[in-house]
Order: structure tokens, then sequence, then C-alpha cells
């Protein structure tokens, strides 16, 4: 630098490294280098730059999945009788042919009493006591007859229920013993045996598949029967 201040035509044509540099395809750095090392200088490393970290993005809101499409519960279908009173037992009493006498038999060897019910005990005593003839006049009744030991007494008890609700000859005791007091299977039973032999098959079905408190299943014989 000092020839070329003071004596720049004694090197003129030569070229410094840093100018060689400028004039060569290379990067910023190594031409920063190589013009540190002509000026004698040493080149500092630069500071290190942080990586750049990406602007988080806020979490998006994740979809529920589909729910299944649950309907709605059917409404079930009202009872054929209403027991509100005791008056409306005798009433319904004397509409299934049963006589007052026959009722109060009954009521007298259960040790129970019409006039003290309230509304669910005289229906529920009507359908396990009163309704079923074989109850009726059976002096000795067992609760659960069906779970006995002795299979000659099931056999028994099954002859004389089919006696009254024929539909009932194939189904085992077990599974009709048990529902012999829900109204809705008594009715539908009931219902079953008065209707024409061309609608046995599908009597037969409605009550092995019916839940025994459905109400629906009576009606649908009803509406059967009309067909």
């Amino acid at each position: 630098m000092g020839l070329r201040a003071t004596y720049p035509d004694a090197v003129s044509g030569i070229y410094s490294a840093d100018e060689i540099a400028d004039n060569t395809d290379m990067s910023d750095d190594e031409r920063a280098a190589i013009s540190a090392e002509s000026l004698g200088e040493e080149l500092k490393a630069p500071p290190s730059r942080a990586p750049r970290r990406q602007a988080s993005r806020p979490p998006q809101p994740v979809a529920a999945p589909p729910q299944p499409k649950i309907d709605p519960p059917k409404p079930k279908a009202d009872s054929l009788y209403k027991f509100d009173s005791e008056e409306s037992f005798w009433e319904i009493v004397e509409e299934h042919s049963i006589s007052v006498e026959a009722v109060n038999s009954v009521a007298k060897r259960q040790g129970e009493e019409v006039a003290s019910m309230s509304p669910d005990e005289l229906e529920a005593f009507f359908y396990k006591f009163v309704i079923h003839r074989s109850v009726r006049s059976s002096w000795s009744w067992i609760e659960r007859w069906w779970e006995d030991d002795r299979e000659d007494f099931i056999e028994a008890i099954h002859k004389s229920t089919i006696a009254e609700y024929p539909v009932l000859e194939d189904a085992p005791p077990t599974f009709y013993g048990p529902r012999l007091h829900e109204p809705a299977f008594v009715e539908t039973v009931r219902q079953a045996c008065s209707m024409e032999d061309r609608h046995q098959h599908e009597c037969q079905r409605t009550i092995r598949y019916m839940e025994a408190d459905d109400w629906s299943a009576y009606y649908k014989l009803v509406e059967l029967a009309k067909s």
C-alpha cells in the first residue's frame, strides 16, 4: 500500500491477493479470509448465528369423532287396564268373567285383603293369583313351581296351564313360569289363544321374543286378528 501511494508506476500491473479475490467467483467468507491474510491480520470468526426458530403454530382444534346416531327410546304402549281403585279392580274382575266369590276365596288363602291394597298391589294380586284359573283353584300354590325338584309336579302344573293357554304348549315352564305374573305377557298370551289357527305361528313368535312388560306385543296381535 505504501509503494502504491509513493511509487505507483513501480507496481503498475501487479495485483494484490485481495484484488484478485475481488474478481474471482468465491464466497464472502473466502474473500474476507484472503484479504485479511494479505494485510497480515487474523480473521476473527463471525459470531455464530443461532438457528432461526420457526414460530410455533397455535394448537389446532381436533375435530371430535362422529358420534353414532342413537334413536330416542320409543315410548312404551299403555297397559290395557288401570287399577286405580278397588272399584276399578272389581270392574276388571267382572270383565274377565271371574266371580267375586272366587276372588275372595283366593284372597283369603293368600292372606290378602282387597280393600286395603294400593293400585300397584291390586294389579299384582290380580295377575298373580286371580286371572289364572289354575292358580285360583289351587289350594297349595307353590310360588316358583317351575324350579321344584319333583318333575311330575312340574308336569302336572304345565298340563293345567296349557289347558288354559294352549299357545304355551311347546314353551318350557322355565320360560313362561316367571312371566305369568306380568300383565303385558299374560294379556298377550290370552289374546293369542283367542285368535284363529292361521295366526298361531306369528302368535308363538311374538310371545317368544317379546319383553315381558311390552304392551306393544299385545296390540300387535290385536291388529293381526283384524287382518
